[in-house]
């Protein structure tokens, strides 16, 4: 009985197979009309060649990555697949151009590939020691990408792995003439003295809301601070310098009545000044010499590390911390070779995680190492009490013993940070509650 149940089933089946085959069969050309999809791929690949190589000027390239940065770039591309470039992030790939390889492959989408380590790979390298970022990610950037869009004289890609976004801009004449002559270069520096010798800077709307402006030049970030309520909120956004005086934002800004996509160098009075811009329509930045929010509600968003020099003594540090200081480096370098030096150390803080970072950078030319060492806190009346949870990595284990004056000093009462307002600097201090001259103070990036 299942037998005959189980022919009664199969015989449709079969039949409906068949049935379908024959539909199949029947099928005539004129249903195929159009190219197939290799064969618009493969024009795809062409349209995309014509247009990278025939650009006059070259390209100018916004590439925004996975670590929030932004990077700058001009690109030149020719025929016997070959690339030019220049980069932003240093002084050497501002006025030194690199060349690598680059094809145009196709994938589920048609991709552009740049071959040969260059100053695009840097930023992907996965040896930190070449670009601060992750081990093994670096700055979670791309070499290979993948096309988008087109529009007008931009061309939008994707980052094969890690997504980061790249805009290609056709650039004029002037603009490539301002790369060739490592204009990266002066924009960065006009942008960095603009920065950092003026203290508190801030965008106001015309409902007089005030939105602090932080720029980040070594990590390519700009950050916006507002308040909402009782809460502060912050906008974290990547640039790239580009052409002859823009940085352009990863993405517009656009809060209350505020709307900027970028930053705009210009001169006042003969001086370089930075404006923010939509397009070329511009807005001052202002600027006070009294924080616009506490440094602690800032810190780990506008501002990341407080830099505290180990080498030297800082303007601003009190007896406690230098006699510890003086003591942790006669330590450590009798830990290490011979000629290593201890430059700064880095303190960093993750909220979320209630976790403070000291990195104490090792330098033994020409390369520099990272030593963290980890803190848990907790928050007691405008300062934060540190407790000492131990090494993050080998370099901190062991260097760890001759690094243990500062970490007693550090974990001996409440800590508070603020701003440091006696210098033109912008700083911020670190002041033991209970160690009344364990006092240190850095630079604020």
């Amino acid at each position: 009985m299942k037998i005959i149940m189980k022919n009664k089933i199969a015989i449709p089946g079969i039949l409906l197979s068949g049935l379908l085959l024959l539909g199949i069969s029947s099928c005539s050309k004129d249903d195929f009309k159009g190219e197939r999809p290799d064969q618009k791929l493969t024009a795809a690949l062409e349209s995309y060649s014509i247009l990278l190589t025939e650009a006059p000027h070259g390209w100018k390239a916004h590439l925004f990555t996975g670590s929030v940065g932004g990077y700058g770039f001009w690109f030149e591309f020719n025929k016997e697949n070959k690339v030019s470039m220049f980069a932003d992030f240093r002084t050497e790939s501002g006025n030194q151009a690199a060349q690598s390889s680059y094809r145009l492959k196709a994938t589920l989408l048609p991709a552009l590939y740049f071959d040969t380590y260059s100053y695009l790979h840097e930023l992907a390298d996965p040896d930190n020691r070449v670009n601060g970022g992750t081990a093994g990610w670096g700055l979670l950037s791309d070499f290979e990408f993948s096309f988008r869009e087109v529009k007008g004289d931009t061309i939008l890609l994707t980052g094969n792995l890690n997504n980061s976004k790249l805009q290609l801009v056709k650039a004029s004449a002037a603009e490539k003439a301002a790369y060739q002559r490592g204009n990266l270069n002066a924009l960065r520096a006009d942008a960095t003295r603009f920065f950092q010798t003026s203290s508190f800077l801030f965008l106001k709307d015309n409902a007089n809301t005030v939105y602090s402006v932080n720029m980040n030049i070594s990590q390519k970030t700009v950050a916006f601070n507002y308040s909402v309520g009782q809460t502060m909120e912050t906008a974290l956004l990547g640039f790239a310098f580009s052409g002859e005086n823009d940085l352009i934002l990863s993405e517009p800004f656009i809060k209350g009545g505020i709307h900027i996509d970028r930053f705009i160098r210009t001169e006042v009075a003969g001086a370089p000044v930075i404006k923010a811009a939509l397009a070329k329509e511009t807005m001052e930045i202002q600027k006070t010499e009294n924080p616009l929010f506490p440094f602690f509600l800032m810190w780990g968003s506008s501002y990341q590390l407080i830099r505290v020099p180990i080498e030297t003594t800082s303007q601003g540090n009190k007896s406690d911390f230098d006699l510890r200081r003086t003591a942790a480096l006669t330590a450590m370098r009798a830990l290490l070779r011979a000629g290593t030096t201890f430059p700064e150390m880095r303190i960093a803080i993750n909220k979320s995680e209630k976790l403070v970072v000291v990195n104490q950078i090792i330098r033994q030319t020409p390369y520099s190492f990272n030593a963290n060492f980890a803190f848990s806190y907790t928050e007691q009346d405008n300062a934060i009490k540190l407790k000492y949870e131990g090494p993050m990595d080998g370099n901190s284990t062991v260097i760890e013993p001759g690094f243990k004056p500062i970490i007693d000093g550090l974990t001996d009462g409440a800590m508070e940070f603020d701003f440091d307002l006696t210098t033109p600097q912008l700083r911020a201090f670190g002041q033991s509650k209970s160690l009344t001259n364990f006092r240190f103070v850095g630079l604020i990036n």
